[in-house]
């Protein structure tokens, strides 16, 4: 999703980008590392 083009999700996340939510709950604000993106995506079966 492009925040930007989004005033709701722009005010509550720009400062914490990236944000990354998988099947809409958020796993991850700011920081993110391979190893626990797959970590993440295992749990759900991806």
């Amino acid at each position: 999703m492009d925040i930007t083009s989004d005033a709701e999700a722009w005010r509550k996340y720009r400062e914490c980008i990236p944000v990354i939510a998988i099947n809409g709950r958020i796993v991850f604000r700011g920081k993110v590392t391979e190893l626990w993106l797959r970590r993440e995506l295992r749990k759900v079966g991806v």
